[in-house]
């Protein structure tokens, strides 16, 4: 995927998912993010299942982690995956609106940090040593792709896709992706 990394320094080549530094989630402007109330979840599904919100939201388990987080977390390498609590899921696509506005350049005239809440979500978690993390991947257009079962990789298509690393412990996103144009 090629993708300009928002966080990094200086990208030097299109990678799937660079890493960078850790950057707090400035609180003071938080985007509403309406929270969804109905929760979609079949009936036989167990815990290797994806579960649905609202059309937006989906909460991948842990076996489909490493097709949608990576192998890793910058030099680290990922411990294990889980399936991410629903609160954490929803904190993070509620602060991310305040994430853009500060950390991506050109928001502010691309609404990016408005646009983004109508954006439909996968989220997985995973651990990095002690510290448990959430990889969230939005996307404006799904193509047809079942995304509510399988994870959506899209190369180029620009702001309507992007990926970010969130820390419930201390609301920090360490990483943004957006897409580039092709």
């Amino acid at each position: 995927m090629c993708a300009l990394a928002l966080l990094a320094t200086a990208p030097a080549a299109c990678t799937r998912s660079p890493r960078a530094q850790q950057t707090p989630s400035p609180h003071a402007s938080v985007s509403p993010f309406p929270i969804p109330t109905t929760l979609v979840i079949d009936a036989g599904a167990g815990l290797d299942s994806p579960i649905v919100l609202d059309d937006l939201l989906v909460l991948f388990p842990a076996s489909q982690g490493p097709e949608l987080a990576g192998p890793s977390f910058g030099n680290d390498p990922i411990a294990s995956y889980f399936r991410p609590e629903l609160s954490e899921a929803t904190r993070a696509r509620t602060l991310l609106g305040g994430f853009l506005a500060a950390h991506a350049p050109g928001v502010a005239q691309s609404k990016l940090d408005q646009r983004y809440l109508t954006y439909k979500s996968q989220w997985v978690g995973f651990m990095v040593g002690t510290r448990r993390l959430l990889y969230g991947n939005f996307f404006c257009d799904d193509f047809g792709h079942a995304w509510k079962t399988s994870p959506l990789s899209v190369d180029d298509g620009g702001d309507c896709f992007l990926q970010v690393v969130f820390e419930p412990a201390t609301d920090a996103f360490f990483q943004l992706m957006i897409n580039g144009n092709a």
